[in-house]
């Protein structure tokens, strides 16, 4: 509730996009960030980065200083979530431009639920979306590469098994789709047909390469303008790490590159692959194969997919830049 401290105890009354839950919850998290007024100002709303039932809430919380700052609250979060968003801030507690949001108050229990929750830094401003000059997006993939700097010293990519996706399955949904006609002309959908027959016949030696990629790299997963917010520095910093996952650095390039397959524009003119890797030359990270080819063989693969998923997060341009990015990297991918 704006204005109004959440002390001695008591819940908030009802704020627009609390949930149940969190209104329920509401009294222990006061408790467990200290009582007395340290968390206050509580304020509920659903958040365009919160997965599944989570709810997120601002609020003010003081220190033992007596001094206040405003912070998000997350509740509940996934375990993979707080895992990382704890544990990478940790590893930046003494850095001053860390890439990953501080975190203030944390907990893998609450009210006597087995339940994540976390309290972290609200940086100023909104994420950056859409809205990208050129000196942002290469800020966003230094923040990256300085994440998948990072991303080892929690854990060990070797140990973990990267996340699979059945490409076959992918590409026969993509011919259902195209079989529909929802979204393409006949003709067009029959262009696409020639292009998967054209994918299809070399998938093997493709699936092969991306199979026998190195795997002990980690990324963020989830790599897009809404997923970064530049502090009052101008840093940027990387929130929503509930998809960190083990697997090979260029991923997280090429996703970027891909959630704006239909807005080229956005990228300013920043080649996403060779600008990681350039971060990540300077952070003394391996970028050592050919990962040109490599990133060729992903990009066929993820374009194929495009009219499997195009009823639910793309549109006509996206289709048609996606049938170029097949066209364009098909004969590198496969020879």
């Amino acid at each position: 509730m704006a204005g109004e401290s959440a002390g001695h105890h008591a819940a908030p009354p009802p704020s627009r996009g609390h949930t149940p839950l969190a209104q329920a919850l509401a009294p222990a998290l006061v408790r467990e960030c200290g009582g007395d007024g340290r968390l206050s100002n509580l304020t509920w709303f659903r958040s365009d980065q919160q997965r599944g039932g989570g709810t997120t809430a601002s609020a003010v919380l003081r220190g033992d200083d007596g001094r206040e700052a405003p912070v998000i609250v997350k509740l509940p979060v996934g375990y993979q979530e707080w895992k990382w968003t704890t544990r990478l801030a940790a590893l930046q507690e003494q850095d001053e431009r860390p890439v990953t949001p501080r975190v203030l108050k944390c907990g893998l229990e609450l009210g006597g639920h087995d339940l994540a929750w976390l309290v972290i830094e609200r940086l100023p401003g909104k994420t950056i979306g859409n809205s990208m000059d050129e000196g942002t997006v290469r800020g966003v993939l230094e923040a990256c590469a300085r994440l998948q700097q990072l991303c080892p010293q929690v854990e060990d990519a070797s140990a973990r098994q990267p996340r699979r996706t059945d490409w076959e399955m992918m590409m026969r949904r993509s011919r259902d789709a195209l079989h529909r006609g929802t979204v393409l002309s006949p003709h067009d959908a029959q262009v696409w047909n020639n292009e998967l027959k054209a994918v299809h016949r070399v998938l093997p030696a493709l699936l092969a390469r991306w199979e026998a990629r190195s795997k002990v790299d980690w990324c963020h997963g989830d790599l897009h303008g809404g997923n970064a917010v530049r502090d009052e520095h101008g840093r940027v910093v990387l929130i929503d790490l509930a998809l960190v996952h083990a697997g090979h650095w260029i991923e997280d390039s090429l996703y970027f590159e891909r959630v704006y397959w239909g807005n080229p524009g956005a990228m300013c003119g920043v080649n996403p692959l060779k600008e990681l890797a350039l971060h990540r030359r300077e952070l003394g990270l391996n970028c050592e194969g050919d990962y040109g080819r490599l990133a060729a063989v992903r990009r066929v693969l993820t374009a194929s997919c495009a009219p499997a998923l195009i009823e639910r997060e793309g549109n006509k341009a996206y289709l048609d830049a996606a049938l170029e990015i097949i066209r364009k990297n098909l004969a590198m991918a496969s020879h």
